[in-house]
C-alpha cells in the first residue's frame, strides 16, 4: 500500500451496504473519497484529540475511552482481545455502533494478522447482529476513523 499524493490533505475511506444507504450494488462495497482540504468534522475531531493528548501526559482519547467502557460494560455489544464494539454514549444515529481497538494503532496497515482478523471479528459479529435483530440484511454504512495523510502526523485509532 503506498501513501496518497500530498496534495491530499484528508481521505474517507468508507462501505456501504444495501439500497437504503444509496448502494445500487447489492452487496457491501467500498469507496475512498480524498480532497485537498480537511472537512469541519473531523477538523474538530482531529483538535479535541489533540486538546486531549496535551491535557492527558500523551495518552490517547479513544484508548482511555476503550479502557472505561471496558470496564463499566454498560454499552458493549461485543468484545473481543483486541476490539470492543459499543454504542457510543455520543452516537448520533439510532443504534450506532463504534468499534474500537483497545490498544492503539496509527493505521489498519499497523494491525498484526491476529488483529485483523479480531477486527473482522468483530465486523461480523455486528452485522450479523443486526441482520438478526431485524430480521433482515441490514443496511449500514461503515468507516474507520484513520490517521491523516501523510502530510500531517498525528497519531489516531482507528474505529468504524
Amino acid at each position: 500500500m503506498t501513501a496518497p499524493p500530498s496534495q491530499y490533505r484528508y481521505m474517507q475511506i468508507f462501505e456501504n451496504k444495501g439500497a437504503a444507504m444509496g448502494c445500487s450494488n447489492p452487496h457491501p462495497h467500498g469507496q475512498i473519497w480524498a480532497t485537498t482540504g480537511l472537512p469541519e468534522e473531523p477538523a474538530l475531531e482531529l483538535d479535541q484529540l489533540q486538546k486531549y493528548r496535551r491535557e492527558q501526559g500523551g495518552s490517547n482519547m479513544l484508548e482511555d475511552y476503550a479502557t472505561l467502557e471496558s470496564v463499566q460494560k454498560k454499552r458493549i455489544v461485543f468484545e473481543n482481545e483486541v476490539f470492543l464494539a459499543l454504542c457510543p454514549w455520543w452516537a448520533t444515529w439510532p443504534f450506532e455502533v463504534m468499534i474500537v481497538s483497545k490498544l492503539h494503532k496509527r493505521a489498519l496497515v499497523d494491525f498484526g494478522e491476529g488483529e485483523q482478523e479480531a477486527l473482522a471479528e468483530a465486523i461480523s459479529e455486528v452485522t450479523r447482529r443486526y441482520d438478526n435483530l431485524f430480521e433482515t440484511q441490514f443496511p449500514y454504512s461503515k468507516s474507520p476513523m484513520k490517521k491523516r495523510t501523510n502530510i500531517h502526523k498525528l497519531n489516531r485509532t482507528w474505529a468504524c
